[in-house]
């Protein structure tokens, strides 16, 4: 989708609302808020509206990486599905 659109997502946007103002808004507990700040410190494009397996519509962050590895921290501390091209890593409670 354009950047352009008036119908993009914020977290789409080339120029996202601050990290603070966010997570205070969004109602994180403080694992998303850590596993969201790791992302950020590490250029990780984070997905706010991710729901996984069993999750029953709930949404939570995510990202999506190639490997395992390109997570920087522990990517066990947080649930993983994988899609067979890649995995998803979410922080859902």
């Amino acid at each position: 989708m354009p950047s352009n659109s008036a119908f993009t997502p914020w977290y789409f946007d080339a120029n996202p609302p601050p990290l603070l103002g966010v997570v205070d808004k969004m109602g994180l507990t403080e694992k998303q808020k850590k596993f969201i700040k790791i992302c950020k410190d590490n250029d990780l494009k984070v997905y706010y509206d991710y729901s996984g397996r069993g999750m029953f519509g709930e949404t939570c962050p995510a990202v999506d990486v190639d490997n395992l590895s390109d997570f920087p921290e522990n990517p066990h501390e947080f649930k993983i599905d994988n899609m067979g091209l890649g995995y998803v890593i979410y922080a859902q409670f």
